[in-house]
């Protein structure tokens, strides 16, 4: 099912180049690239739809006037590198930070 529906998405590219594109994501920004709190505002500014679809891995944006969507493309490029920074932030409390010299051991 799921190479069906990529291929379906990319018979959709090719059909509708600048009115339907995708952002492929890594599974691991699924969660952060999905808040619709982080989202909302891309399209709110841009005019296009964007919706994550976690079968293909990627963000679909979708929009009538080719320059939203590429608009939306580059917003959406910029929120994923700063995702990926802070994907592997680890925060500890005051009360573990004992661990820090354990595991650095020092």
């Amino acid at each position: 099912v799921k190479r069906a529906k990529v291929a379906v998405m990319d018979f959709l590219n090719f059909m509708l180049p600048q009115q339907l594109q995708t952002v492929k994501i890594h599974r691991s920004l699924f969660k952060s690239m999905g808040d619709p709190g982080r989202l909302a505002p891309i399209a709110t500014e841009t005019g296009a739809s964007i919706s994550l679809h976690r079968d293909i891995s990627s963000i679909l944006i979708r929009s009538d006037n080719p320059n939203d969507c590429d608009k939306a493309v580059g917003l959406v490029n910029d929120l994923m590198l700063e995702c990926q920074k802070l994907v592997s932030v680890m925060q500890f409390d005051q009360s573990d930070a004992w661990l820090l010299s354990v595991i650095v051991g020092k």
